[in-house]
């Protein structure tokens, strides 16, 4: 949910800077020059850019590791056996 929530953020700043940029007044005062909202908007289109590569990588490593927490049974034998051993140990 924070990843959609951060790509949403990126989109909307990217578009409200664009919508400055392209829809320049000159004789409307702003609180910023013209080139600082085209800076803006290019940075936000990269952030847009690598919001969306990580969500995406982010799903990979998730579908990859959907399966971790099934336990192998033999790897569950062999460590039920070798605490019922070392509690063997304990009691000598």
């Amino acid at each position: 949910m924070l990843i959609f929530a951060a790509e949403v953020y990126v989109v909307y700043q990217f578009h409200s800077n664009r919508t400055i940029y392209k829809q320049w007044d000159p004789e409307k005062t702003y609180p910023l020059p013209r080139h600082r909202y085209r800076d803006k908007r290019n940075k936000y289109a990269w952030w847009a850019g690598f919001v969306y590569v990580y969500n995406l990588l982010d799903a990979l490593v998730d579908s990859h590791l959907s399966t971790f927490d099934q336990i192998d049974p033999e790897l569950q034998l062999e460590e039920e056996s070798s605490m019922t051993n070392q509690s063997k140990q304990e009691g000598k």
